[in-house]
């Protein structure tokens, strides 16, 4: 299966929260917040973020970003893939 047709969902782990400015993940692991492993939100990863919800494919996630924004979808495809992998890496996100 190729990646952009892939659709992802968050790992209930996961919380979000703004804090000084800052749109920060922070997965829980039991009771306790993992703070070793905080991960920032910026820009289109936030917009990427925000669609996460087990029912877009990477590819739809990128249409959408690449319209808003006005960028070549390519480039947001190819920015996707990568946000996400590393997400996925982290167990931040998993496969719906």
């Amino acid at each position: 299966m190729s990646m952009m047709t892939t659709v992802y969902t968050i790992c209930p782990d996961v919380v979000l929260r703004k804090v000084a400015g800052e749109r920060l993940l922070i997965p829980v692991r039991g009771n306790l917040a993992d703070l070793q492993n905080l991960f920032v939100l910026e820009g289109v990863g936030e917009r990427v973020w925000e669609r996460l919800d087990g029912v877009r494919s990477v590819k739809m996630i990128a249409g959408e970003i690449a319209e808003i924004c006005g960028a070549p979808q390519e480039t947001v495809e190819k920015d996707c893939v990568a946000f996400l992998s590393e997400l996925h890496s982290e167990g931040l996100v998993h496969e719906a």
